[in-house]
């Protein structure tokens, strides 16, 4: 069949099949990353380089991190979810040093009072009212929230040892404030654990493909760029700070980050 006998249906079927072949080979890019990681995590297990240590959860939900932890929530009408997860987050870390920051808006009201609720009078909830009626963006949120962590550290005298960057909708596991502060102490720059979204009736816990990554980021000791918001930075205080406020206003990396 010759190119000028072709109908409009034959022209709509090659320029279809000419599209998915084209998709096809973009699938096979974006999917090329990920197998690199599977084979470097299959080439580092093998030769006894990716160990898999195994840790008491409530061991780590007992220890207490040598300095004060700030927690990020950025929250814009997230009614259905931010109580839940206030509860849990403070249930799960018991930590006296550990200090939460809810950033909510002028404009939703809602919002402010389920965390007001949910925090049943526990001092280490921070609730942080952007100037904004809202919304505006998640990093601007974050600034808003970095203001009052420097304030509160100009306050005390006290810097923070390392902030925790998590979503409103993300449920934390019990282990992991312990696990990110006897890591960052230990001299890491950045700690990443997997996050389990709010789901009823489903634990948290720390299975997940964002674990191999985290372990090849500390073997390769390259620059890995840091899934979503569910981080932390540490390096501690509003000196070390500017980073933070970097990538709240540029998406550009933070402060030393665990998370």
């Amino acid at each position: 069949m010759s190119v000028g006998t072709l109908d409009l249906w034959h022209w709509l079927a090659l320029v279809q099949h000419e599209l998915l072949l084209f998709a096809g080979v973009f699938f096979l890019i974006g999917a090329f990353d990920d197998l690199l990681v599977d084979g470097l995590w299959l080439w580092f297990k093998a030769r006894g380089r990716a160990p898999t240590e195994r840790r008491s959860r409530a061991g780590l939900q007992a220890l207490e991190p040598e300095r004060p932890v700030a927690v990020l929530i950025p929250a814009w009408r997230e009614t259905a979810v931010i109580g839940a997860t206030i509860r849990h987050l403070l249930t799960s870390w018991p930590q006296e040093r550990l200090r939460l920051y809810v950033g909510c808006y002028r404009g939703d009201p809602a919002t402010l009072a389920a965390a007001v609720a949910a925090a049943r009078g526990d001092e280490r909830l921070r609730l942080v009212i952007h100037g904004a009626e809202g919304p505006t963006t998640k990093a601007d949120c974050l600034n808003r929230l970095y203001q009052a962590l420097v304030i509160d550290e100009a306050r005390s005298g006290v810097r923070f040892g390392f902030v925790v960057f998590h979503d409103a909708e993300d449920m934390v596991d019990p282990g992991a404030l312990g696990l990110i502060a006897e890591t960052i102490e230990a001299g890491a720059d950045f700690v990443q654990l997997p996050v389990v979204p709010l789901v009823p009736g489903r634990e948290s816990g720390w299975d997940g493909a964002p674990s191999g990554r985290a372990l090849l980021r500390g073997i390769c000791r390259g620059s890995w760029q840091g899934a979503g918001l569910a981080r932390c930075p540490g390096g501690g205080g509003a000196g070390g700070g500017r980073g933070l406020r970097g990538q709240a206003r540029g998406a550009r990396s933070a402060r030393r980050a665990a998370g």
